[in-house]
């Protein structure tokens, strides 16, 4: 069995150290967050690959936030039309309210992780105030 990366960040690199892995462009100097670790597959986004696109957010208030989009990686879910979005935070005040739960292994200290939540739990942090849009990533693509 595998240690369990879930929960990790990685940096991509091109150094000789490192010539089997992450070795495509676009990789080189991406930090990934590893979200799911096993015996068959490890699955994680891209953290910083921009994009110029935004994800309308529709607040019960009828409001509408824009989030930017982050390019997470060229995979998907196979079959699937409509890839997720995935959404991520790192706001103490969001984990104390269990917006969203740790990515990886639960343990200690989940507080210092970055968290996985729905986009409905995002709105729902938002319109009641515990955080602005800002607080959230939002990553399409998997890698």
């Amino acid at each position: 069995a595998k240690s369990g990366l879930a929960g990790s960040l990685l940096r991509g690199s091109t150094a000789e150290r490192s010539p089997f892995l992450l070795t495509e462009q676009k990789f080189h100097k991406s930090i990934l967050l590893i979200l799911q670790d096993d015996d068959y597959q490890t699955v994680g986004v891209m953290l910083n690959h921009p994009t110029t696109r935004t994800r309308p957010i529709t607040l019960p208030s009828g409001e509408t936030r824009q989030i930017p989009v982050r390019y997470g990686g060229s995979f998907g879910i196979p079959g699937v039309t409509d890839q997720p979005t995935i959404f991520l935070h790192a706001k103490t005040k969001l984990k104390e309210l269990s917006i969203g739960e740790p990515v990886g292994r639960s343990s200690e200290d989940d507080m210092s992780k970055i968290w996985i939540c729905t986009e409905d739990q995002a709105i729902k942090a938002i319109a009641e105030g515990h955080a602005s849009h800002n607080a959230f990533f939002c990553v399409e693509g998997l890698s």
